[in-house]
């Protein structure tokens, strides 16, 4: 399939198109990898775990009292320390996802809002890492999520971030604005353009940075 794709976009009349992959799978791929308890939606794990959580207490107190009530697996479960420590970590990396996966699924989805998102994820698993006791687990997290978003992080998700009339590049370092033009450039270059055509593009990119000219029009967010 991707050899495919290659020789679709390298044909001469295909040379405008941009390969992007499917950011949702992806997110799907790091649920699926991380081998939730529950056999349900992934995106409805992140509430099964907060259930598992809230009702670990009251369970607990009911087979102490009745061990009749439950079978004897159950009862297992119940007061296995270590099975509610994993929920426990589980569940603070599932929330994250499932909001990214509900963000990813609007039909307003912007490239520009996956960027957004990959640095959400990003962030908030670093946090994972650093704070989750269990290294063993947080490891493998950290590099499930490395591998599945590393195709994203390209120029390309960047470009669309620059690019958004509700952003324009707000917070973005000098490298990353290096980082944008270089990408535009190249791309102008492959659709073929000449060096001047190129170079007015990076022009008119800067006056729309700082909302110069025909491009200090204001962002409205449409219905």
């Amino acid at each position: 399939m991707q050899k495919m794709r290659e020789m679709f976009i390298s044909k001469p009349g295909n040379q405008h198109i941009l390969e992007l992959r499917c950011f949702a799978h992806a997110i799907n791929l790091i649920a699926e990898t991380l081998h939730t308890i529950v056999k349900t939606r992934w995106s409805s794990v992140a509430k099964c775990l907060t259930l598992f959580i809230l009702l670990r207490a009251p369970l607990e107190v009911l087979v102490a009292i009745d061990k009749s009530r439950a079978p004897a697996k159950v009862i297992n479960i119940i007061n296995n320390r270590l099975f509610f420590h994993d929920i426990e970590n589980l569940h603070k990396i599932m929330p994250p996802l499932a909001y990214a996966m509900t963000i990813i699924q609007s039909s307003s989805i912007t490239l520009a809002d996956c960027y957004l998102i990959l640095s959400y994820l990003c962030l908030t698993t670093d946090k994972f890492v650093v704070n989750t006791e269990t290294q063993t687990f947080n490891k493998f997290v950290g590099k499930v999520v490395d591998i599945r978003l590393k195709e994203f992080q390209n120029d390309l998700y960047l470009s669309a971030y620059y690019l958004h009339p509700k952003y324009r590049s707000a917070g973005m370092l000098t490298v990353g604005r290096s980082a944008v033009y270089r990408y535009l450039a190249e791309y102008s270059k492959k659709i073929g353009n000449n060096l001047a055509t190129t170079k007015n593009v990076i022009s008119a990119l800067q006056r729309y940075e700082i909302k110069s000219g025909p491009y200090a029009l204001h962002f409205t967010q449409g219905k």
